[in-house]
């Protein structure tokens, strides 16, 4: 009588349907993005396309591993192989990830936003001028004549426009920051625009 089988997972290298370098690759654009990606700008929209990327290689390379008929079974089999090669994968890239954080440090986005942050508290004496000139006159002509920027500390150049538009200049980090006012019924609503917008403060996006 013939005994049932039984199942003995084998540990294997991810992706091990396709050559060695393929995933290597994936482990160091992952690495990559993690070490020099975190305060960019595009960091979101290049995670995404690197997931899914990583995705459909993880799939590719089970289907390639795992040749055979067509179906559901063959489905399944791909699916749990491409699961079990992302799983792995990505407990390699946490490891990896850890131990660069623990010997180079982690990258940190806020320094450079705590001193866009100072460049941007130098705009508040013409803001504030400007608020007062609104509410006396209800209108925007004329708001910022003889307003200034006081060029110190991180702000190595400004200026104001009449209709108020405020423009300071920084360069720890190199940064520019832009507030317009805009009427919004009897009200004066500031917008803040800065670039580039990976420094922006949370109020300032």
């Amino acid at each position: 009588m013939d005994r049932p089988s039984v199942f003995r997972p084998r540990f294997t290298r991810p992706m091990a349907g396709v050559h060695w370098t393929l995933p290597c690759c994936v482990a160091v654009l992952w690495l990559f993005d993690f070490g020099v990606q975190s305060c960019s700008e595009w960091g979101r929209q290049v995670d995404l396309v690197l997931l899914t990327s990583t995705v459909w290689i993880a799939l590719w390379a089970s289907s390639v591993r795992k040749p055979g008929a067509g179906g559901w079974r063959r489905v399944a089999d791909v699916a749990l192989g491409a699961t079990y090669d992302l799983l792995l994968m990505f407990l390699i890239f946490f490891i990896a990830s850890v131990a660069i954080s623990l010997i180079a440090g982690t990258t940190n986005c806020y320094g450079p936003r705590a001193k866009v942050s100072e460049l941007i508290l130098h705009t508040v004496e013409p803001r504030g001028a400007i608020d007062e000139r609104f509410a006396a006159q209800k209108t925007l002509r004329d708001v910022g004549k003889g307003l200034t920027i006081n060029v110190d500390g991180r702000t190595k150049a400004g200026f104001v426009t009449l209709d108020g538009v405020i423009v300071a200049v920084g360069d720890d980090p190199a940064a520019v920051v832009t507030l317009a006012p805009t009427i919004v019924g009897d009200k004066l609503v500031w917008k803040c625009v800065l670039l580039p917008s990976k420094y922006a403060p949370g109020y300032c996006r």
